[in-house]
């Protein structure tokens, strides 16, 4: 991992990984777990590669484009990455060649987390209460007991 962090545009490309995790975190109730920040680059930056970690193509795209646009309007060179690599998502070597050849300052890579739903049900349930009456021919009172459902949900 040392020759991973040597360079400044592998400090960058990590730097850009906890940006669009951070920035992903936004959008949803996502969590953030872990995020790595080199604490040694402050420089802001002003051009950056949107990369959207989907194997679909069209949903790459999509939202790459989203991306880039919301970014542009943040005053922030963005593009999309589909338009440095058309085909299936690059690795790792060919990102950081293509940041170096076109001087990004850094990389918003974002991928889709597992979506967990729970569902708990609650059974419906019969419950007992006593109810009052009053017998006008006897000109008494008596108790008796109504059976009432509560239904699940």
């Amino acid at each position: 991992m040392s020759f991973l962090l040597g360079s400044a545009p592998a400090r960058r490309f990590f730097v850009s990984m906890g940006l669009a995790a951070a920035l992903s975190g936004c959008a949803s109730s996502t969590t953030l777990v872990n995020m790595w920040r080199d604490p040694d680059y402050s420089r802001p930056m002003r051009s950056v590669l949107v990369l959207g970690m989907q194997r679909n193509q069209a949903v790459r795209r999509n939202w790459e484009d989203q991306m880039t646009a919301e970014l542009s309007s943040r005053g922030i060179h963005a593009t999309p990455s589909y338009q440095l690599f058309q085909n299936d998502l690059p690795d790792t070597g060919v990102i950081i060649t293509g940041v170096r050849r076109e001087g990004f300052d850094g990389v918003m890579m974002v991928r889709p987390l597992g979506i967990e739903t729970e569902t708990h049900y609650v059974p419906g349930y019969t419950r007992t209460i006593p109810a009052l009456g009053y017998d006008p021919w006897y000109g008494v009172y008596y108790n008796s007991y109504r059976h009432i459902y509560e239904p699940g949900y």
